[in-house]
C-alpha cells in the first residue's frame, strides 16, 4: 500500500508538477549557461572554425571537378541570358513585352538560385542543394510554359499576383493580433479585394487556384505544376522532384531518407 501510494505521488508530480519545475529551473540555470558558454566561446569557435575547415578541404578535393563544371554551366548561363536579355528587351514590342519581362526576370531567378546550389554543396549541404533544385525545376517548368503558351500566359502570370495577395492579406488578418502586429489598413484591404475580384472575373474562378493563371490554357479547373510539366516534355522529372520534395517538407521520408 505505501509503494502504491508512492507510485501514485510520483504520477502526481509528472503530471502536474514536473513542467513548472523544469521551466524554474532552465530560468535559473539558462544565465550561468549564457555565461559559460560566452566565456568558452572562443576556444569553441577555433576548434569549430578549423574541423569545417577541414572538411571542406576534403569536400573539394573529392569533387573539385563536378563543382568546376557546375560553376563554369551556371557563368555560361548568366552571361548567354545577359546577352539574350538586352536583345529580347529591344525586340520586346515584336515578342510581347509581358512575356519578354517575365521570362528574362525567372532566367535572372534561376541564375541566383544555381549559385546558390554551388555554395550549398560546397559547403557540404547536399539535401539543400537539392531542396534549391526543386524550386529550379519548378521556375524552368514554368517559364518554359509560359514561353510556348505566349504573351497572352505572360499577362495572365503576371495577373495573378492579386491572388498571392489577397491570401497573403486574408492569413495576415487572421494572425496579425496574436502576433502583435498592427492590422492592414481598411482602404489597403478594400483595394486588394477590389482587385482579386476584378482578376476572378476576368479570368474565371479557377483563376484563384494556386496555379490558376494557366488554367485556360491547360482546359483544367484545378491546374498543377504536373499537368504544366506534361504540356512541356518534362513529367519524366516527377521522380526527381519528388525526391527533392522530401528535404522541403517535415514528412517522415525527409526525416529517416
Amino acid at each position: 500500500e505505501e509503494s502504491e501510494e508512492l507510485m501514485a505521488q510520483i504520477h502526481r508530480f509528472i503530471d502536474q508538477d514536473l513542467g513548472d519545475v523544469y521551466l524554474k529551473v532552465q530560468e535559473d540555470m539558462a544565465p550561468e549557461v549564457l555565461g559559460r558558454l560566452k566565456k568558452d566561446w572562443p576556444k569553441h569557435r577555433r576548434w569549430h572554425t578549423k574541423t569545417i575547415s577541414r572538411f571542406r578541404n576534403g569536400l573539394r578535393q573529392r569533387w573539385s571537378s563536378g563543382l568546376d563544371k557546375l560553376q563554369m554551366l551556371v557563368a555560361i548561363a548568366r552571361d548567354l541570358g545577359s546577352e539574350m536579355n538586352a536583345d529580347a528587351r529591344s525586340r520586346s514590342v515584336e515578342l510581347g513585352p509581358a512575356l519578354v519581362d517575365v521570362v528574362t526576370r525567372m532566367h535572372a531567378r534561376s541564375c541566383q538560385i544555381a549559385e546558390e546550389i554551388v555554395v550549398l554543396l560546397e559547403h557540404g549541404f547536399a539535401d539543400g542543394a537539392l531542396a534549391r533544385w526543386r524550386t529550379l525545376h519548378e521556375v524552368f517548368v514554368v517559364s518554359a510554359f509560359i514561353s510556348k503558351q505566349g504573351e497572352s500566359c505572360a499577362k495572365a502570370y503576371c495577373d495573378h499576383q492579386v491572388i498571392e495577395s489577397k491570401k497573403g492579406s486574408d492569413e495576415y488578418s487572421r494572425i496579425h493580433q496574436r502576433l502583435g502586429y498592427p492590422p492592414i489598413a481598411k482602404e489597403e484591404i478594400d483595394k486588394i479585394q477590389s482587385a482579386y475580384d476584378r482578376a476572378i472575373q476576368k479570368h474565371g474562378t479557377p483563376f484563384k487556384e494556386a496555379y490558376g493563371w494557366a488554367a485556360a490554357f491547360l482546359n483544367s479547373k484545378r491546374p498543377n505544376l504536373a499537368q504544366i510539366e506534361l504540356a512541356i516534355g518534362t513529367e519524366h522529372y516527377r521522380g526527381h522532384y519528388r525526391m527533392a520534395s522530401h528535404g522541403v517538407h517535415a514528412n517522415p521520408k525527409g526525416i529517416f531518407t
